[in-house]
């Protein structure tokens, strides 16, 4: 049986047995195909060191993307994206991979939040 853990306004988070799964409001979109115009090649490297890599459209909300991180079993309620160069903080919001200035080839890093 999966347990309410959190809510916040970008939707629910569920714990299940081996990984947090974000719930309502938050989808992860198909992944766009090869040479699509308007397409993020994005790598994103987690907290314990695993890299992921996933294309998404420009247009994809960061929100969708912390929802993909999480569906790897990242609780991303204690965690936000950061960009190495130049060093930005992104919250998973409603804004867009291109408003955030995440376009073509780039990478995100997982990050702890302060207490």
């Amino acid at each position: 049986m999966e347990q309410l853990m959190h809510a916040d306004p970008a939707g629910f988070l569920w714990q299940t047995k081996s990984c947090y799964v974000w719930h309502c409001a938050v989808e992860v979109p198909e992944e766009p195909e090869v040479g699509m115009a308007g397409v993020v090649d994005l790598g994103i490297r987690l907290p314990h060191g695993e890299r992921l890599t996933r294309r998404f459209l420009e247009g994809t909300q960061t929100r969708a993307v912390a929802a993909f991180v999480a569906a790897k079993g990242v609780d991303m309620t204690v965690h936000h994206f950061e960009t190495s160069f130049p060093k930005t903080t992104l919250t998973a919001d409603e804004t867009t991979l291109a408003e955030a200035g995440i376009r073509g080839r780039s990478m995100l890093m997982v990050v702890r939040n302060n207490s």
